[in-house]
């Protein structure tokens, strides 16, 4: 629902981290899934 909304999907938390790689760290396979697919991402190979 919240992308449907439009959710900004790059927005990252105080420790770096997108809502992609919260999901896919915390073990929530099918949703980070889901954000990979329906975000447009730019990952970040390097630091």
């Amino acid at each position: 629902m919240l992308i449907d909304s439009g959710a900004d999907l790059q927005l990252r938390n105080r420790q770096d981290l997108n809502a992609f790689q919260i999901a896919n760290n915390s073990g929530h396979q099918q949703v980070a899934e889901i954000i990979r697919e329906r975000g447009n991402f730019v990952f970040k190979l390097f630091n």
